[in-house]
């Protein structure tokens, strides 16, 4: 067999004073509580809510509306890893040098959803709550051999594999994209399903409805940037950084939104127009992230 050599480690780590956001604008008491999820808070009224989608403003669990986020950076988060580590390295008699190792890992860290864009409707965002690391890779071997041909060459193999690394373009990612087309509504389309309520003709379903494919084309395109943007990240981008690449795309989504609502208003009668629900003449914007 030759000489085997084994060996074991055990790790743990501990990290304090991790960045974390407060929302101090955040309504102080939520509007009310949905008891089949155990009772989970609703910051924004239920009026504000779009049945729907469930979609709702930013600014409706706002404690003074005229501001958005106002966001504390602190550094009151915490984390925590453990790590075994079992290897085995040696020689065969043959001469072929090989190592393997298996690592066992968890990792946990707390998460504040007070960062930028994160859902008023997803609890309190500005709970400090455990939950798995980003970071965390359940299970990795790895093993390598080199095999010697001859007496001049050597032939190496490296063989790696692992469990735990999270699929999709970042924290939150998915769910930012899923939701990206509330984020940027699309108040043409709106309007068209009110279309039996506000008598519209035929040419003004026509017109809106140019209207609304070409903000939705608009919108797409904005989505497919998003994503690109988020994918580049990584899996565990930075907030700030992240941020700066995706708000200039919401910022260009809410000039196409008013820019649909000014041509929405021209095609639509004054009479009409003011039929329209305040939700679709003035939506609220909220920005969102990946965690």
């Amino acid at each position: 067999m030759g000489l085997v050599g084994w060996s074991a480690d055990l790790s743990w780590a501990r990290g304090v004073s991790q960045t974390g956001y407060t929302d101090l604008n955040l309504a102080p008491v939520p509007s009310f509580a949905l008891v089949a999820e155990a009772n989970r808070p609703v910051y924004a009224p239920a009026a504000g809510i779009e049945p729907a989608t469930g979609a709702t403003s930013l600014l409706a669990s706002r404690r003074h509306p005229q501001f958005g986020q106002v966001l504390s950076v602190d550094s009151r988060l915490e984390s925590e890893s453990y790590q075994l580590t079992l290897a085995a390295n040696g020689i065969t008699r043959g001469g072929i040098v090989f190592s393997g190792a298996y690592t066992l890992a968890r990792s946990r860290d707390q998460a504040s959803g007070g960062g930028f864009g994160s859902a008023s409707m997803a609890g309190d965002p500005n709970q400090r709550e455990w939950s798995t690391s980003d970071f965390e890779r359940r299970h990795s071997f790895q093993t390598t051999a080199t095999v010697p041909v001859g007496q001049s060459l050597e032939i190496t193999s490296i063989g790696r594999l692992g469990s735990g690394v999270p699929f999709g373009g970042g924290p939150g990612a998915g769910d930012f994209l899923e939701r990206f087309e509330t984020l940027i509504p699309n108040p043409a389309r709106q309007i068209l399903e009110l279309r039996l309520g506000l008598r519209l003709s035929d040419d003004q379903v026509r017109r809106l409805t140019e209207v609304g494919d070409s903000t939705a084309r608009r919108t797409k395109e904005l989505a497919d940037s998003a994503r690109a943007a988020i994918q580049r990240a990584g899996p565990s981008p930075d907030p700030f950084r992240l941020m700066g690449g995706i708000r200039p795309l919401l910022e260009q989504g809410q000039t196409r939104v008013r820019e649909a609502l000014t041509a929405s208003q021209d095609i639509l009668t004054p009479e009409q127009w003011s039929q329209v629900p305040e939700r679709i003449r003035r939506p609220g914007f909220r920005a969102a992230p990946p965690r």
